[in-house]
């Protein structure tokens, strides 16, 4: 197994015990602490009532994740089963595996960005070829174990995924690095007001019109009609310039736009300078 799927199918299986945890959690079986290490196939003792599961996730639907355990662990840990019985402890253990199972896929959706979910599933054996760990359960009775088979296809199917990902992040930068050089215009608002018709009509030589900020506030820096910083007005060899003193946040951006976009249609017309 090359070593990069190696080291996927650790984290995988990590996520694999720590998501059993909160299921069993979850129905009422309490904090049990859950151990992985890797497993052989001559550790794996089939008894006469040995329980095979096999569930796929939608990212390899033909190499399905395998779990096997032996008829104490699955007792063990469907004990409080609401009918008592074999068959009802069975069922139990099912719902649990499959649980775990669904909540990874959660998680792994969550990670990668993208759709994943965890298919039927089937009292099958291991695949050949499954990267194999044995999970301990320990219970205040004492410990009970069960083992999990990652299928090599899915692990080769998740190291592509992560290598597509970052071929992508580098053609994303190198786009960027593209955009570096273009000219966007920016322009300052010194404020604005609203007035009748009637008055902008009598605009004429030497009239004068009240804006809305007061003479010390921070005038806005404008790109793309989006406010992105404030500062104060200086002069630099005769010319006006801008001293930043603030940026504007992402979110107060998005706010502005939205403010701007949903502002109600005014009967006055708008002077700005």
């Amino acid at each position: 197994m090359p070593v990069a799927n190696g080291a996927i199918a650790a984290r995988l299986m990590a996520d694999f015990a720590e998501q059993a945890a909160l299921v069993l959690e979850r129905r009422g079986k309490g904090g049990f602490d859950l151990r992985t290490s890797s497993a052989e196939p001559a550790e794996i003792v089939r008894g006469e009532d040995f329980l095979d599961w096999a569930q796929p996730l939608n990212l390899a639907p033909a190499a399905p994740i395998w779990v096997g355990a032996p008829q104490e662990t699955w007792m063990a840990a469907a004990e409080q089963a609401a009918t008592p019985g074999d068959e009802a402890s069975r069922e139990e253990w099912v719902r649990f595996v499959s649980q775990t199972l669904s909540a990874l896929a959660e998680l792994l959706a969550g990670r990668l960005g993208t759709a994943i979910y965890a298919g039927s599933g089937n009292e099958s054996a291991a695949g050949d070829g499954d990267v194999l760990y044995r999970v301990e359960i320990g219970l205040p009775t004492g410990p009970v174990s069960f083992f999990v088979g990652l299928p090599s296809a899915l692990l080769q199917t998740l190291a592509d995924f992560l290598v597509q990902e970052k071929s992508e992040q580098k053609v994303s930068a190198a786009s960027m690095d593209l955009l570096l050089d273009v000219e966007l215009p920016l322009s300052v608002s010194f404020g604005r007001t609203f007035l009748p018709v009637r008055d902008i009509l009598r605009l004429a030589t030497g009239s004068v019109v009240e804006l809305n900020r007061h003479v010390n506030d921070y005038v806005d820096v404008i790109v793309n009609n989006c406010v992105i910083a404030r500062g104060e007005v200086v002069v630099i060899e005769g010319n006006y310039g801008i001293r930043v003193h603030e940026i504007v946040s992402r979110r107060e951006r998005a706010m502005l736009q939205h403010m701007n976009r949903s502002a109600p249609l005014q009967t006055d017309l708008k002077a700005s300078a």
